[in-house]
């Protein structure tokens, strides 16, 4: 029930709160996870337990070790997915994090976009992402909607090294910090803590700049 329940909360906060930063995604799904689980495992421990002195067994209690496991779980799970296995060709199967420093500024000149988003807006642009006749345009600090095709987004992205992830998705390289598997998945995040798709047919594309 646990696993059950754990699976399906981590699915709707990674959909709900996709543009939030991870550790604020984890706080919720692990205090959700909690307020949930820990009625049922305080119904289970009681009802399986005949021998136990009145006062042992609390809801409060239940729900303390709850969250500790909870907490446990997440970060083991996040210690392994940080973990990247990539192969050499020709070599060798190794384990590396493909890591940048979130520190790392992302340094790359303006491009002709930029001209499209209000005036006053700084960038770098992180991440175009296509929904209908629309393309998000993400910077560290804001998001903005614009008219136009996403083929069309990225030839304005001259002159910034930029990858195509998914037949919605580009990033630009300098602001990808992390890649890690997630449900039989690929994921690239980004330095503002976004997580964006990786799709089968552009997945060769992002094994050949080694994140993966």
């Amino acid at each position: 029930a646990g696993i059950l329940l754990g699976h399906a909360l981590h699915t709707i906060f990674s959909r709900v709160m996709r543009q939030c930063y991870q550790i604020t995604r984890a706080i919720c799904e692990t205090g959700v996870f909690t307020v949930l689980f820990s009625p049922f495992a305080y119904a289970m421990t009681v009802s399986m337990s005949d021998r136990l002195e009145a006062g042992v067994v609390t809801l409060a209690r239940i729900s303390f070790f709850v969250l500790i496991a909870a907490v446990m779980i997440r970060a083991m799970r996040r210690i392994l997915q940080s973990d990247v296995v990539t192969e050499n060709a020709g070599g060798p199967r190794q384990t590396s994090r493909a890591v940048l420093s979130p520190a790392t500024p992302v340094a790359s000149p303006s491009p002709r976009l930029m001209r499209r988003l209000p005036e006053g807006v700084k960038g770098p642009i992180l991440h175009l992402s296509a929904r209908d006749h629309f393309v998000t345009v993400e910077t560290p600090e804001e998001a903005y909607e614009l008219r136009m095709r996403l083929r069309d987004a990225i030839d304005e992205m001259d002159r910034v090294e930029g990858l195509r992830t998914h037949r919605s998705h580009w990033v630009t390289r300098d602001a990808i910090v992390d890649a890690r598997r997630e449900e039989g998945r690929v994921v690239l995040v980004l330095e503002n803590g976004a997580e964006v798709p990786v799709s089968r047919r552009y997945r060769p594309d992002v094994e050949d700049t080694g994140l993966i």
